[in-house]
C-alpha cells in the first residue's frame, strides 16, 4: 500500500520519453533493498527485477485472502 505508481520523465540522461514506475526516493524507506544511489552523481535508480518477486508474493497473498 505505501508504493506509488508514477508516470515520469526522466532529466538525467536528455530523454523526452514519459516512463512509468517508482520514484527510487519513495520506495527507500519501504524495499532498501532495490534502491540504489550514486553519491558521485546523486542519482538513484532502482532493481526493478528484484520487486517482481515481492510482488508476485503480495498477488498471492491477496489471491489467498479473495478466496477465503
Amino acid at each position: 500500500m505505501n508504493l506509488r505508481g508514477v508516470s515520469f520523465i526522466r532529466t538525467d540522461d536528455g530523454s523526452t520519453n514519459t516512463q512509468i514506475g517508482f520514484l527510487a526516493q519513495e520506495v527507500l524507506p519501504h524495499v532498501p533493498e532495490v534502491v540504489f544511489y550514486n553519491e558521485t552523481e546523486d542519482l538513484y535508480s532502482m532493481d526493478y527485477a528484484s520487486l517482481t518477486a515481492l510482488l508476485v508474493e503480495a498477488v498471492k497473498e491477496q489471491q489467498t485472502l479473495v478466496s477465503d
